[in-house]
C-alpha cells in the first residue's frame, strides 16, 4: 500500500503511524509525502527509516547537516549517495570511520580529488582496488597507490595506460615479481626499463620483457640464451629476431634440457619463423 501511486493523503497519514520500519521506510521514499510527515520520519528511531527519508528529491539543508553526524552509518551512507551532497561534505565522508559510508561513495562518478585521495588510503583492500581501477586519477592519487603496501594494488596499477615512464620505472623495480611482470606488459616502457626487466632474476619477468614489442635488439642475444624455456620460446617467436640471435637447430641430447620439447620442435623446420 505504501508504494501505490494513487495513495490518498489520509492513507499516508495512517501508514505514518505503522509500527513496521520497512513500511515507514517505503513511505519515506515517496516524492508526494507531506513535509511534516517526512520531517517526522527523518528523526525516527530506526536508522532504516531515517536513511530512507534522506532519499527524497529535496530535503532541507539542516537535515543534511544532521545526517552527517548521525550515529548510524546507514544514514551517513544515504547522505553519501545524494546527488546534491557538496564536495566539501563528500571529502569528510571519505574519511568516515565506517567502511559502509566509504563504500557508498564508490557508487559516485563525481567525487572531488581530495575524496578520491582519502579513499586511496582506506584500510580496506577492495576499496583501494576500486580506486586503482578508476579512470582519470590525479597524479597525487597515483603516487599514493604506487606505494601501497599490497602488491595486488601495485600490480593492478602497473597495467594502467596513463602511467608515466617514471612511474613505470618505479614499478619495474618493485620488490614483488608480480608487479615487475605486470610492468613488463605496459605499452610505453623506456629502453632502460626494458633492459632492466630483461635481466630480472625472475623468469616470469624476463618472459614479459622478451615479448615486449619495443624491446631493444641489444637485449635479444642474452634472452635467446636464457636458461628458462619460456624466455627462449618467447624470443624465438619474435618476428623481428635477427638471424644471428636465432638458436641453432638442435636435437635431443644431454645439452638440450628439453630433448624434443618446445625448443626442439620450434627449430626442427628449416624455414621456421618461430
Amino acid at each position: 500500500m505504501a508504494r501505490r501511486l494513487d495513495l490518498p493523503l489520509d492513507c499516508m497519514l495512517t501508514l505514518a503511524a505503522d509500527d513496521d520500519a520497512d513500511v515507514l521506510a517505503t513511505l519515506a521514499r515517496r516524492v508526494d509525502l507531506p513535509r511534516n510527515v517526512r520531517h517526522w520520519l527523518a528523526t525516527h528511531e530506526s536508522d532504516v527509516v531515517r536513511a530512507a527519508a534522506l532519499q527524497a528529491w529535496s530535503v532541507p539543508a539542516e537535515w543534511l547537516g544532521r545526517a552527517e553526524h548521525d550515529a548510524d552509518p546507514e544514514v551517513r551512507a544515504a547522505l553519501a549517495r545524494r546527488p546534491d551532497t557538496s564536495p566539501e561534505l563528500l571529502e569528510r565522508l571519505a574519511v568516515d570511520e565506517s567502511e559502509t559510508v566509504r563504500r557508498a561513495l564508490l557508487e559516485r562518478h563525481d567525487l572531488p580529488d581530495a575524496a578520491v585521495l582519502a579513499l586511496a588510503r582506506s584500510p580496506e583492500q577492495d576499496i583501494r582496488l576500486h580506486v586503482a581501477s578508476a579512470e582519470g586519477l590525479s597524479a597525487e592519487v597515483l603516487d599514493v597507490l604506487l606505494t601501497d603496501r599490497d602488491p595486488a594494488i601495485r600490480t593492478l596499477l602497473a597495467v594502467r595506460p596513463d602511467l608515466t615512464a617514471g612511474q613505470l620505472s618505479r614499478l619495474a623495480e618493485d620488490e614483488s615479481a608480480d608487479v615487475r611482470r605486470a610492468a613488463g606488459y605496459a605499452a610505453h616502457l623506456s629502453p632502460a626499463t626494458l633492459f632492466r626487466l630483461a635481466a630480472d632474476a625472475n623468469a616470469g619477468v624476463r618472459r614479459a620483457a622478451a615479448r615486449h614489442p619495443t624491446l631493444p635488439a641489444e637485449a635479444l642475444p642474452a634472452l635467446a640464451a636464457d636458461p628458462d624455456d619460456g624466455v627462449r620460446l618467447a624470443v624465438a617467436g619474435r618476428a623481428d629476431l635477427p638471424p644471428p640471435a636465432r638458436p641453432a637447430r638442435r636435437g635431443p641430447g644431454p645439452e638440450c634440457e628439453d630433448g624434443a620439447g618446445a625448443t626442439g620442435r620450434l627449430t626442427d623446420a628449416p624455414n621456421s619463423s618461430g
